[in-house]
C-alpha cells in the first residue's frame, strides 16, 4: 500500500524502525528507571511524529486520538505491572521511590506508611531513614525488618557491589537504598524530603538475608535461555553449597554437529565414577 501525500512516517526516514531501536537502547535501564518511563521514552516521540505527519488532516487527527487512546491503555496495563517486576529488590526500589517527596520525619513511618512510627501519635507525617527501607522492604516482601540503623546494619547480608533494593550505610546514624545507575533513595534529614540522588561513600552495602542472591534456587524458565531447558516447565537450579553434595567445574568441548545429551551423560557417569572410586558419594 503506498503512502497517501507522504505524511506516514517512513522505514527509510527513521519511523518505527528507529522507534525500536531506541526501545532495545532504553530497555538496559527498564527496571532501574521503571518500566512506564522507558515505555514513554519510545512512545512519545513516536506520538509527537504523528502529530506532525497525520495532524494535518481531520481523518489524521482522529487516527492519532486512537492512537493515543491505545497507548495511554498500555501504559496503564505496564504501571499495574510495575511494582511485580524486576525481582523484590526492584519491588523495594519502586516502593521507596514512591515516597519521593515525602517529608523527613524523625521517628516517623514504617512498614505500612508514612504515618506510622513512633511520632505517629504526634500526627506527624514523614519517614525517617531507616524507616523509609522498612517500608520499601515490607511493600516488596510483606515481611518486615529491623526498625532502626543500628538494628539493620548487623542484620543484613553485606555485599561486595550493590544493587536494586540494597542498603547503604555511610555511618551508623544513616541508610539509604541503591536504586541502580549510581543512585539512591533515601530521606535525608530533618526539613527535607525523601529523594532520589547521585549514590555516596558507604561503610558496606547490605541486603535483607531473605533477599540474598544466594538464595539457593533459581528457576530456569522454559525455551532457550542461556542454558536450553526442554522440560516444558520451570526447572529449579539448586545451588549445591546450600543444599549439600560436591561442586565441579567442568568444561567440555563437543565437536560440531556432536551429541551435547550423550556427551553431558559421559561427564555424569565420569564423576560418578570417579566419586565411588574415592569413596565419596554423588549427590541425588
Amino acid at each position: 500500500m503506498g503512502d497517501p501525500g507522504g505524511v506516514l512516517p517512513g522505514f527509510a526516514g527513521g519511523g518505527l524502525i528507529d522507534g525500536i531501536s531506541k526501545f532495545l537502547k532504553a530497555a538496559k535501564d527498564w527496571f532501574a528507571q521503571g518500566a512506564v518511563k522507558a515505555a514513554k521514552w519510545v512512545t512519545d516521540p513516536l506520538l509527537s511524529l504523528g502529530d506532525k505527519t497525520l495532524g494535518r488532516t481531520s481523518f489524521g487527527r482522529m487516527l492519532m486520538g486512537l492512537v493515543r487512546q491505545a497507548v495511554k491503555s498500555v501504559l496503564g496495563w505496564i504501571g499495574g505491572k510495575e511494582d511485580k517486576l524486576g525481582g523484590m529488590g526492584q519491588r523495594a526500589v519502586n516502593a521507596a521511590r514512591s515516597q519521593i517527596g515525602v517529608p523527613y520525619s524523625w521517628g516517623g513511618g514504617g512498614p505500612h506508611g508514612p504515618s506510622y512510627g513512633f511520632a505517629q501519635g504526634a500526627g506527624i507525617r514523614g519517614f525517617d531513614c531507616s524507616s523509609l527501607m522498612q517500608y520499601a522492604w515490607y511493600k516488596a516482601s510483606g515481611k518486615i525488618i529491623p526498625r532502626t540503623t543500628y538494628q539493620q546494619m548487623p542484620w543484613v547480608k553485606r555485599i561486595s557491589q550493590p544493587r536494586p533494593g540494597a542498603l547503604g550505610f555511610p555511618h551508623s546514624g544513616h541508610v539509604f537504598m541503591y536504586s541502580g545507575n549510581g543512585r539512591i533513595v533515601e530521606a535525608p534529614y530533618t526539613g527535607a524530603r525523601v529523594r532520589e540522588t547521585a549514590a555516596r561513600r558507604v561503610m558496606f552495602w547490605g541486603m535483607p538475608p531473605f533477599a540474598s542472591a544466594d538464595s539457593g534456587v533459581a528457576v530456569l524458565r522454559p525455551g532457550m535461555n542461556m542454558i536450553h531447558n526442554g522440560t516444558g516447565g520451570p526447572e529449579p537450579l539448586v545451588d549445591p553449597r546450600k543444599y549439600g553434595g560436591n561442586t565441579y567445574q567442568i568444561t567440555v568441548n563437543v565437536a560440531p554437529g556432536g551429541d551435547l545429551a550423550k556427551a553431558g551423560a559421559e561427564v555424569v557417569r565420569a564423576i560418578k565414577e570417579y566419586e565411588r572410586r574415592n569413596g565419596t558419594m554423588w549427590r541425588k
